[in-house]
């Protein structure tokens, strides 16, 4: 035990740092996807399907992955463990692929405040494509890494279908991509299965394949810091596999995909991590003082993580909600939390609610999930305002709660569905308000 401790004292160290920044730093980031991601895996894991009872735009690897833990500890903590020990293997890949300056080259990837280390479906994405550089690199079964980009697909069929195909194409022996080929066929195969047999095939198609066409048309790409960056990526890995045909670089411009439609600074962080990892494999010998270069630099986005969230961080508590325990909170935005969900179980089953933390309500109360928990537009299907309206109007004797957070931050949050709010607020009896709340009737 001894021995293996002092061998890999450097991945428990790592590891260590990683739930602190999930438990403190990283705290406000975590409101969102990971939260999302979390209830998606939790949904699953008390019996619900994916594309019949909510909606996902994407393949369901990593949530199915994360039911499968939660079967142990239904917590969100511990799926920040799980989570935590997933960012642990990526370090150790890191050192696989680059010997000489791995944690320098993971130090600067963590330079985008963390960003690509928070859950979601974009993070194990990544990781995926971090596993499959290193299979690559160490030139391993072709049914194994056909397997693997099989895997990718499930896990974000957007990125994974354009990664496969440039990978085929880095590949000069037509033996080596039918291998491949069926290896992606394996786990393809079997979720097919799964869809067919839990008759969610037609659901799957409208929310992850015609419903794109709402999402794209909804995020589309401006012109910003980010989106001149990527094309600069783009141009680089263009050059190395012109002139110096690296696999590498394949997958390097398949993940270009991670900032379609979106290129913000978290999307973008996957593609420059990416980056970093293919250019740091170019650099020959080691860095001098590299290791404290890199403390350095891994400090810098605390700093200003800490700076940026002030504010946050000045009046924290702890949570007691089931599935939540001992997860820091802001002891304001708490305190209006709690108020919110008392107003909910008030309603009991014959209510929805509608707010950013939605899904957070349903969990603690132990409700099923459901379409309205992630309000997004272009998430549930082709047309998908327009069929969740329709069945608004088909409810009955149902109380819509809608905070008033979320009703007044139309101008800050592109992507939250307000046709569908609107249309609670035009045409449904309003019976309530608080300075937290409206809440909705329909006959």
């Amino acid at each position: 035990m001894k021995k293996i401790l002092l061998e890999n004292y450097k991945y428990i160290l790592f590891f260590i740092f990683v739930l602190f920044l999930y438990s403190y730093v990283l705290v406000p980031d975590l409101v969102f996807d990971a939260t999302w991601e979390f209830g998606m895996a939790h949904a699953i894991k008390i019996g619900e399907i994916p594309y019949l009872d909510f909606n996902t735009v994407s393949t369901p690897f990593y949530i199915m992955f994360h039911s499968i833990f939660l079967h142990i500890s239904d917590s969100f903590y511990f799926y920040l463990f799980i989570n935590g020990i997933i960012c642990t293997i990526i370090y150790a890949l890191y050192d696989k692929i680059n010997d000489n300056n791995s944690f320098l080259c993971l130090s600067i990837s963590l330079l985008l405040l963390y960003r690509i280390f928070i859950p979601s479906y974009n993070f194990m994405a990544f990781f995926i494509i971090v596993l499959l550089i290193y299979l690559e690199k160490k030139q391993k079964n072709d049914y194994l890494i056909g397997f693997v980009l099989g895997l990718l697909f499930l896990t974000k069929h957007t990125i994974g279908l354009p990664v496969i195909v440039l990978s085929m194409f880095g590949q000069r022996d037509y033996k080596k991509v039918i291998k491949r080929i069926i290896g992606i066929i394996i786990p393809c195969f079997i979720f097919l299965m799964f869809l067919f047999i839990t008759n969610s095939f037609k659901s799957f198609l409208d929310l992850c394949i015609l419903g794109l066409f709402n999402f794209n048309s909804n995020n589309k790409n401006y012109i910003n810091v980010f989106l001149i960056m990527s094309i600069i990526v783009l141009i680089i890995s263009l050059f190395h596999i012109v002139r110096y045909k690296d696999i590498k670089y394949y997958y390097l411009i398949g993940a270009f995909s991670f900032v379609i439609p979106i290129c913000d600074l978290s999307h973008f962080s996957f593609l420059f991590a990416l980056f970093m990892l293919c250019e740091f494999g170019n650099v020959p010998g080691r860095i001098k003082y590299s290791n404290i270069i890199s403390f350095i630099i891994i400090i810098i986005p605390i700093i200003f993580q800490l700076m940026l969230y002030n504010y946050y961080f000045k009046n924290i508590t702890y949570m007691n909600d089931k599935h939540f325990k001992y997860c820091l909170v802001n002891k304001n935005s708490y305190s209006e939390f709690k108020s919110i969900l008392n107003k909910y179980k008030q309603y009991k089953s014959n209510s929805t609610i509608i707010d950013f933390s939605a899904i957070k309500y349903d969990i603690i109360l132990d409700k099923k999930i459901n379409y309205y928990n992630i309000l997004l537009t272009g998430n549930y299907g082709l047309n998908g305002s327009k069929v969740l309206i329709k069945d608004i109007n088909k409810s009955k004797d149902h109380y819509y709660i809608i905070t008033k957070n979320i009703y007044y931050n139309r101008n800050y949050i592109s992507q939250i569905d307000y046709d569908v709010i609107d249309y609670i607020y035009s045409n449904l009896e309003k019976v309530e308000e608080d300075n937290l709340y409206y809440v909705y009737y329909k006959k």
